[in-house]
């Protein structure tokens, strides 16, 4: 599975975080991201401000096999936090078979694990909802 939360800015300023959930098509799992993305189905979206003209200032991309739970997510997110600053956005955090990508706009950069955090709480609860 692949989710995506995306922090955007609309043309008039307003900020909102935009929700995406694939499901992977490919047979098996791999840890190709280039594989993962373009071999992926939406199956859900969810949206704070509506698609189209959009800055995204930061986004959380979870990679992992289809039916990881969210503890494991949440252990994964929890060690990309405690770990070191990485050297460059967007970055990428392995915690088992769960793969973490964050991008920010520079002036997140100093933020990055309160994002990482918000956004990976948006995602986690919105899949308790589904």
């Amino acid at each position: 599975m692949m989710l995506s939360a995306q922090r955007v800015r609309s043309a008039r300023g307003v900020v909102g975080v935009n929700l995406y959930e694939y499901r992977h098509v490919a047979p098996g799992w791999s840890i190709d991201l280039d594989v993962l993305e373009h071999d992926a189905e939406l199956m859900r979206q969810e949206f704070e401000i509506p698609p189209g003209g959009n800055d995204v200032r930061s986004y959380l991309d979870v990679f992992a096999p289809e039916g990881t739970n969210a503890l494991e997510i949440a252990r994964a997110v929890a060690a990309a936090r405690s770990g070191t600053d990485p050297s460059a956005f967007p970055a990428l955090f392995h915690e088992g078979d769960v793969t973490l990508r964050l991008g920010l706009v520079f002036g997140l950069v100093p933020t990055w694990r309160s994002e990482l955090t918000d956004l990976a709480a948006r995602l986690l609860l919105s899949a308790a909802h589904r």
